[in-house]
């Protein structure tokens, strides 16, 4: 993590830069406690530039859609499950 992520995470906005989508998952399992399960595994490479700002769970991830092509379901139990479409 580099110093502009640190602060970001100290004002609560989620900062990435060039991050691959595995990680970026990772931060938000941790971020709104839930689990994110990744069905291609050809997705967690690609890379993930962006910031968000004290949103909840649904803006991020409909954000993410406008970086990667991919495509999301919330299950009941609340877990996220997360499709392929591919990198752009």
């Amino acid at each position: 993590m580099d110093i502009d992520q640190e602060i970001a995470w100290l004002n609560n906005v989620l900062f990435f830069k060039d991050a691959p989508l595995q990680e970026v998952v990772k931060i938000l399992e941790r971020y709104y406690a839930l689990k994110i399960e990744i069905e291609d595994q050809e997705l967690l490479g690609c890379k993930i530039s962006g910031k968000f700002k004290e949103t909840d769970i649904k803006n991020v991830l409909e954000g993410l859609q406008f970086i990667v092509d991919i495509h999301y379901v919330v299950d009941q139990d609340g877990s996220i499950n997360i499709s392929e479409e591919g990198c752009f």
